[in-house]
């Protein structure tokens, strides 16, 4: 089945892409274009509205987009975005190619997820290294809905590789990941202040819960126990 965000412009289709993602199976494949290509286009008032970046996922279906590529602007960032969206993290040099087709993609959807309580209080820097949440999860959609889920218990940021406060506390933060934001495998989630009382085991159960609650057996579900206190 054809699937298409209809030409309103990249905004609007990488909305779509969002709210359609639990459609979506694991993508494998995907074609981008800078310029009008055939056969990726409807009628639209008797003229031809092109789509620049088609998506193929393992049931076959495809999914015509309204992003581009081949330039730096707004119409390869949200194709970038959407890749990331998706689980693919390869760094595809998509404000650079005109044509882009990439078939069997690796798709890394997990999550790590270090759980922080910062003093909100304290004059110093003073952070309070609850555990770990390790997540393997095995398709886009999920791992979208989880991430919405823990931002419901405070602030998620993504890990910078620079920051060596809290890289020591991730096993592979020197990976290679060309993601950005909420895409990024790596990231540090700082609890809600109105929840900094609760004890560690309570907030593992409720991440727990809640992870199992979306992901069922769609998940390899892991927590390392850190509780460790920094002070800059």
């Amino acid at each position: 089945m054809i699937y298409k965000s209809g030409t309103l412009g990249t905004y609007e289709a990488y909305d779509y892409v969002k709210a359609m993602i639990g459609k979506m199976g694991n993508i494998k494949e995907f074609k981008a274009f800078c310029n009008d290509t055939d056969p990726y286009f409807e009628i639209e008032d008797g003229y031809k509205q092109y789509y620049h970046l088609i998506l193929i996922d393992d049931r076959k279906n495809e999914f015509w987009i309204d992003t581009n590529c081949g330039y730096p602007g707004t119409g390869p960032s949200f194709t970038e975005q959407i890749l990331q969206l998706i689980g693919a993290r390869e760094n595809y040099n998509v404000d650079e190619k005109k044509i882009i087709h990439e078939k069997d993609l690796e798709l890394n959807n997990n999550l790590n997820v270090l759980v922080v309580i910062n003093d909100f209080y304290n004059t110093k820097e003073e952070y309070k290294i609850l555990f770990m949440l390790e997540a393997t999860v095995n398709n886009a959609a999920l791992r979208f809905k989880t991430f919405s889920a823990l931002e419901t218990l405070g602030e998620v940021y993504s890990n910078s590789v620079n920051d060596e406060k809290f890289n020591k506390y991730f096993e592979d933060y020197n990976y290679i990941d060309n993601s950005s934001g909420q895409y990024k495998v790596n990231n540090i989630l700082f609890i809600n202040k109105h929840l900094k009382n609760i004890s560690i085991n309570h907030l593992r159960e409720i991440l727990n819960t809640m992870l199992v609650s979306i992901c069922g057996d769609f998940a390899e579900i892991n927590f390392r126990v850190i509780n460790e206190q920094i002070i800059e």
